[in-house]
């Protein structure tokens, strides 16, 4: 008895350190765990800070037996917080490394939210999450997500239900989607007219370097529907595009392309694409909308198409000359012909030749293909054989050289440009308007520099008939905020000099303002020249006018405020007979003032006219001008003119008149009288003149 009350507490003794044992490695399975995943959290994040991605994960779990890893709580934002993501959980197979590519077996992630607000202002010094070459290759086998959730500035939304990728792989010159399975989605939009619902597809893709293949059994999209296999450069495929114009529209809505939907006539029309290749042959047919139709086929090394208009549609019709036309294309490995004919009014010719197969220029190109245009027939401006205009463009790759020239018609001319190395050199020539030899008339040379910080040019015009030679010459400089520019022009008897900042065209929107007697902000101009009498170049332009001194003339304007003098000297045009003039206009704020002299004779012998004329414009235009036309008689006028308002046209008036008949004056009786194109009011339908022994 004694002895087995000896080995009692022996037993015992064990089984507690048993246990104890258990429990300690139970501890530190347990704690291993956390302490592992908590590692593999923190490492993450430190990764994430290192490489300056402002994402965090909140958790991070390994299951190392299934060989995965789940991530809970990934958020990211952009460097300005213009995007922000949000992934409540993604579950990924652990990457591992094989043949010199880390692959991926899977990727699940349960619902993806993407916000994008572009009201936030972005640097131009802001850099990608990433930086640098990359140099790996990945493969996906597959990812798929359940929910994903896309907002853009509070109005944009996009839901895009479960879908499916597989066998995804990238790299630094290529990317392939095996396949692709979209479930569908819908979205919704401020210029939309309702939730647009895009139906689930399926697809695959490559792109490289080298080309691209898209392929689908039926691959659907809001106005379009694909199916087949896209190859290019153009391999064995066979495939059809249909483009429903209709159901594209409402994409088009809150675009600047919306309008061209009207423009082309394609509203109410469908467009069908189909082609095929195979053995070497490929054929290509387009049919839509009603006014266009293309046929196309061919090898290796040829091809010909024909391309129909049946009629023009709106945009073109101000350009077009004809009403319809058919463009026939044939060409070879390194040649393209294309004539375009219409009706009577148009014939084009187009010969391109290209150094090395179509195919590889068009993927890789640095040079132009070399153009000959030739129009025979265009509308009135070419319409007989001795106006017919032709063209060459020719490139090495390195310069571009382009001659247009109409050497048979009434006035030949001819113009060459050449450029290389940031330098245009241009030659332009013209013969005389009737032809009594070769000699030519007028021939311009120029020279244009495309600087770092501007443009700087330099050219002259020489006449071999007059011996005469004007040299033109200007720069602009951008590296302002404001550009500036400055011009000048000397010789034939003209001298002009002008300088500037910001755009000069914008005085035309300025002046149209000004019109209208609205505030207008001028650009920073000052224009100022003269024209002496011995010029040569006006009188190409107004053979008639004989100019007895140097006319004059000063232009300036900034901010709200322009001002522009003309002095004019005795002159004669025609049988017309002028004395001194002068013009004066000014504008500030809105208001306007002129004045302007005018001396002239109808013919030699009689009374010479003085017109003055002045004229005020603060809320509506008012005019007077007076004509001594008989030793101190004045004849005079005082109208106006209102500009247009919301529900009326311009409105003009005739304030006053009087007009000398014989030792009497004709005045107006029933004044004021008002009219516009829109109206004009039966009390005021007669403009009555007369005087005390009677009417009109």
């Amino acid at each position: 008895m004694n002895q087995k009350n000896q080995h009692k507490p022996q037993r015992n003794c064990t089984r507690r350190r048993a246990l104890v044992f258990l429990a300690a490695l139970t501890s530190c399975i347990v704690l291993g765990s956390l302490t592992f995943n908590t590692w593999a959290t923190w490492t993450v994040n430190r990764v994430l800070r290192g490489f300056d991605v402002h994402a965090q994960v909140e958790q991070i779990r390994l299951d190392l037996s299934q060989y995965r890893m789940l991530m809970t709580g990934l958020s990211w934002k952009s460097l300005h917080g213009e995007t922000h993501m949000e992934i409540d959980t993604m579950e990924l197979s652990i990457p591992f490394a094989r043949d010199g590519r880390w692959e991926i077996t899977s990727v699940h992630i349960e619902s993806v939210l993407l916000v994008v607000n572009t009201s936030h202002r972005i640097s131009n010094e802001s850099t990608p999450p990433f930086s640098g070459d990359f140099n790996s290759s990945v493969l996906i086998d597959n990812f798929q997500w359940q929910r994903l959730d896309v907002k853009i500035d509070e109005g944009y939304t996009a839901y895009i239900h479960s879908s499916e990728a597989r066998e995804i792989a990238l790299n630094n010159d290529r990317v392939d989607v095996g396949d692709f399975f979209l479930g569908g989605a819908e979205f919704a939009s401020p210029s939309l007219p309702e939730i647009l619902h895009v139906d689930s597809s399926h697809c695959s893709a490559s792109w490289s370097r080298s080309g691209l293949v898209l392929q689908s059994d039926g691959l659907s999209l809001p106005g379009l529907f694909f199916e087949g296999n896209l190859t290019w450069p153009m391999q064995k495929s066979r495939g059809r595009v249909l483009l429903d114009w209709d159901r594209v529209q409402p994409w088009l809505q809150d675009t600047n392309m919306r309008s061209w939907l009207d423009e082309l006539g394609l509203s109410n029309s469908q467009t069908t694409l189909t082609w095929s290749s195979l053995a070497g042959q490929w054929e290509m047919s387009a049919k839509g909308p009603h006014w266009f139709s293309c046929q196309a086929s061919g090898a290796d090394s040829t091809w010909q198409s024909r391309v129909e208009f049946d009629s023009i549609p709106p945009v073109a019709l101000a350009v077009w000359p004809a009403n319809s036309c058919h463009i026939d294309i044939e060409g070879s490995a390194k040649h393209g012909r294309f004539d375009i004919s219409g009706d009577s009014t148009l014939s084009a010719l187009v010969h391109a030749n290209v150094r090395e197969p179509w195919i590889k220029w068009i993927l890789d190109s640095q040079t132009w293909p070399k153009l000959v245009l030739e129009v025979s027939r265009w509308g009135e401006v070419i319409n007989s054989k001795e106006d017919v205009l032709t063209a060459t463009l020719e490139s090495d790759g390195e310069s571009v050289s382009v001659v247009t020239s109409q050497l048979q018609s009434t006035v030949p001319w001819s113009v060459a440009g050449h450029w290389a190395q940031n330098r245009v050199d241009l030659r332009a020539e013209a013969g005389p308007a009737i032809r009594s030899d070769d000699t030519l008339a007028m021939s311009a040379e120029g020279r244009v520099f495309l600087l770092d910080k501007g443009i700087r040019w330099n050219g002259h015009i020489h006449s071999p008939m007059t011996e005469d030679t004007m040299v033109w010459s200007g720069s602009v400089d951008w590296t302002e905020i404001a550009p500036t520019w400055n011009t000048s022009i000397e010789g034939m008897g003209v001298n002009l000099s002008a300088k500037g900042t910001n755009n000069p065209l914008a005085a035309m929107n300025a002046g149209a303002g000004c019109l209208y007697l609205q505030p207008a902000t001028w650009p920073g101009i000052e224009c100022k020249g003269h024209i002496d009498p011995s010029q040569s170049m006006l009188s190409w332009i107004l053979p008639s006018l004989i100019l007895e001194d140097t006319a004059k003339f000063h232009i300036s304007c900034r901010d709200e405020e322009a001002n522009m003098s003309l002095n004019f000297p005795p002159c004669q045009l025609s049988n017309l007979s002028f004395g001194p003039s002068q013009l004066n206009f000014k504008i500030d704020s809105g208001e306007a003032e002129g004045r302007a002299s005018v001396h002239a004779q109808l013919q030699e012998g009689t009374i010479p006219l003085v017109l003055n004329l002045n004229l005020e414009g603060k809320e509506q235009w008012e005019a007077r001008a007076e004509m001594d036309v008989q030793n101190g008689r004045f004849a005079s006028l005082r109208v106006e003119a209102k500009p247009p308002k919301a529900d009326a046209g311009w409105t003009w008036g005739l304030l006053e008149t009087v007009i000398p008949f014989g030792d009497q004056f004709v005045s107006l009786k029933n004044g004021p009288v008002f009219f516009s194109p829109n109206f004009l009011s039966e009390k005021d339908s007669d403009i009555l003149l007369g005087d005390d022994v009677g009417e009109v």
